[in-house]
């Protein structure tokens, strides 16, 4: 135990000045709660010095579970990841608790940087008790009932004693021939293995030659192949080249008739087109010469025509141009005026708008339901809001949840409060004046509050405000 405690001191790491904060002297009360009665438990803490006050926590367990079994039922109010309600050097307390069972309880205590680990975990000394017995009255009944089990044990008769030694014999005895089956079976089972091994390697020496014989085979059989192969194509590689030589001389031969065939047939035809140019020549008159000369007129005459029709088209297409250019001004002109009609608008609205947020004070005008709630029971939180401004989307809003006495704009929310994204939840539109965030929950008692967002966007704490009201978290609460 001693061991124990020194270790979870080393893990709590709280000095100040050389002195070292000393779990023995950290003690609780009260010791004695009556069933169904809303108590404090205060713990003294002499010496506890340094940061991170609110770091304490602490878990009921039933009188004998260690500190990592199961959390007591019989005691609600505190989890173990529940901070305290007042924490001082000298004191903490965990407010709102309440014994619902009867039954003896230990606490366990943690004063460290991670305290979701149980190993953290340290007892106190003492015990809670819960009941309408005093505490002499409780202790009283325990040594009785421990009394008559030693006295039960006591009445173990001679007969039963002698049973159980005859019982005991007889497994000895036949541990004894289990024992010696068991070294006749090992021998046999390695006799059985050494002859395995000897038969598969020699079954696997066998499968080696006959690979060997394979392999050798085959090889043989590739060589034959391909030295066969290698001569039938030489032999076709010269038959192949033979046959080239042929063509090629044929193809030279008749390339060289062609050639000389058609320059007779060149030379022939050149004879043909002189005489030819000759006889023209003479039987030229002079009327074909002046129509020559009526054709070069007429030809002049039209291309004069074609360049006057070309000079009106271009005429005309740059005065379509200018008009083009005309309308597209006053296209540019029209869009620019609808352009700064569109932009003073939405700067209007955008000042309606600004009007409307800065006149709205939703701390005063906007109210939620429900107001009570059980632990861990999933809710929707509903806001009313008959006057929220009608410009400003009613998406943008974002809640958070803290407990009672907390500023909205410091520390994260509560571990207890789920979903732990609530922050950029956006809420759901119920009706023509509520939004509601379905799906909440809040694992520990105790109250709460509203913090409330509409500035968009709701990134930053300081941006919230909290709602008129708070929820109040309990099993005996009703709706």
């Amino acid at each position: 135990m001693d061991l124990q405690r020194t270790k979870k001191k080393e893990e709590v790491g709280e000095k100040d000045e050389g002195e070292q904060f000393d779990l023995e002297k950290v003690s609780f009360g009260p010791m004695e709660v009556k069933p169904g009665n809303a108590f404090a438990l205060k713990l003294k803490t002499p010496g506890l010095k340094g940061k991170g006050l609110e770091r304490q926590r602490i878990k009921f367990v039933a009188e004998g579970v260690p500190c990592g079994g199961t959390q007591a039922v019989g005691v609600e109010g505190a989890l173990p990841l529940t901070p305290p309600s007042k924490s001082s050097p000298k004191e903490t307390s965990w407010s709102n608790l309440k014994g619902v069972e009867e039954g003896q309880f230990e606490v366990c205590y943690c004063f460290a940087a991670d305290c979701t680990a149980m190993s953290h975990f340290t007892k106190l000394g003492g015990i809670l008790h819960v009941g309408h017995l005093s505490k002499e009255e409780a202790e009283a009944a325990r040594k009785a009932k421990e009394d008559q089990k030693r006295r039960d044990k006591l009445k173990e008769s001679k007969a039963a004693k002698e049973a159980r030694e005859a019982r005991e014999a007889r497994e000895k005895e036949a541990q004894r021939k289990r024992d010696e089956s068991d070294a006749e079976r090992k021998a046999r089972q390695a006799r059985e293995k050494r002859e395995s091994e000897a038969a598969r390697k020699k079954r696997e020496a066998e499968e080696r030659r006959k690979e060997q014989e394979t392999r050798e085979a085959r090889e043989a059989e590739e060589a034959r192949k391909k030295g066969a192969a290698a001569k039938e194509s030489r032999e076709a590689r010269e038959a192949r080249e033979a046959r080239e030589r042929e063509e090629a001389r044929r193809k030279r031969d008749a390339d060289a008739a062609r050639r000389e065939s058609e320059q007779e047939r060149r030379a022939r035809e050149a004879r043909e087109a002189k005489a030819a140019d000759a006889d023209a020549a003479r039987r030229e008159s002079e009327q074909e010469r002046r129509a020559r000369e009526a054709g070069e007129a007429k030809a002049a005459r039209e291309a004069s025509e074609a360049r006057e029709a070309a000079e009106k088209l271009r005429r005309e297409r740059e005065a379509r141009e200018a008009e083009a250019r005309k309308e597209k001004t006053q296209a540019d002109l029209d869009r620019a005026d609808r352009e700064a009609a569109a932009a003073a608008a939405a700067e209007a609205g955008r000042k309606a708008a600004e009007a409307a947020m800065a006149n709205f004070k939703p701390e005063l005008e906007i109210t939620f339901k429900p107001k009570v709630v059980r632990p861990r029971e999933r809710f929707k939180l509903t806001l009313d809001e008959p006057t929220y401004p009608t410009l400003v989307p009613r998406g943008v809003q974002r809640v958070r949840l803290v407990r009672k006495g907390v500023s909205c704009h410091q520390n994260k929310q509560p571990a207890e409060v789920g979903p732990y994204e609530l922050q950029i939840t956006e809420p759901h539109n119920k009706g023509k004046h509520e939004v509601e965030f379905p799906d909440l929950e809040i694992s520990a008692s105790g109250s709460y509050e509203v913090c409330y967002c509409f500035h968009d966007p709701c990134h930053y704490w300081d941006t919230f405000t909290k709602l008129r009201g708070e929820i109040k978290v309990g099993a005996s609460l009703r709706h």
